[in-house]
């Protein structure tokens, strides 16, 4: 059960470091291994780079798509 608790509550944006070092004290009080820690805190990081990527994607696919608008709207002004 704390392993499920412990990697919710890493999820969040106002995970600060007392909250991880709880987190993981509270995880080797239930007899999680160090493997086990460290796979979370491993997965929980993947996750937090693999929505940046998304989210610069996002961004990217924004302009293109708004250069897109903007130059059909010109080619449709010209003619």
């Amino acid at each position: 059960m704390w392993l499920n608790l412990s990697q919710e509550n890493m999820k969040g944006e106002n995970f600060r470091m007392n909250d991880k070092k709880e987190v993981i004290l509270n995880l080797f009080k239930t007899g999680c291994s160090v493997e086990g820690i460290t796979n979370i805190i491993y997965s929980q990081l993947k996750e937090r780079e693999n929505t940046k990527k998304a989210s610069e994607r996002a961004k990217l696919n924004r302009k293109d798509a708004r250069g897109m608008v903007e130059q059909r709207y010109y080619e449709e002004v010209r003619f």
